[in-house]
């Protein structure tokens, strides 16, 4: 499973590619999705509330998750399971859950 690490209060971010079959989306099917979110600690983050915190590039099939707006809580120290679930206007106008990932937010980059 993928793991990201991102620290609190600070400008960064992480990539998620996305895949079917272990295969990267093509730039035509990551352009049918209308809307991206994240289920972090039973709370739901999404780009039509945060758009500027969702970054699509179709041509890479991956999209740049910059959580600062938001201020995601602290993970546990191994991190949380978090899902990414996508929505189009097509097949997917309920969400899908797309994958999972761990996430692990540090308070401060000087804590190990």
């Amino acid at each position: 499973m993928y793991t990201a690490t991102i620290y609190k209060d600070r400008a960064n971010g992480f990539i998620l590619l996305l895949k079917k079959d272990n295969i990267l989306l093509t730039s035509e099917e990551m352009a049918v999705i209308t809307k991206y979110e994240i289920k972090y600690k039973d709370v739901y983050y999404d780009s039509d509330t945060y758009p500027d915190s969702f970054v699509a590039d179709n041509n890479a099939a991956s999209v740049t998750v910059k959580p600062e707006p938001f201020s995601l809580p602290a993970s546990s120290k191994k991190g949380d399971t978090v899902e990414l679930i996508i929505y189009d206007d097509a097949d997917n106008v309920a969400g899908l859950v797309w994958g999972q990932f761990t996430l692990i937010v540090k308070p401060d980059a000087s804590i190990v």
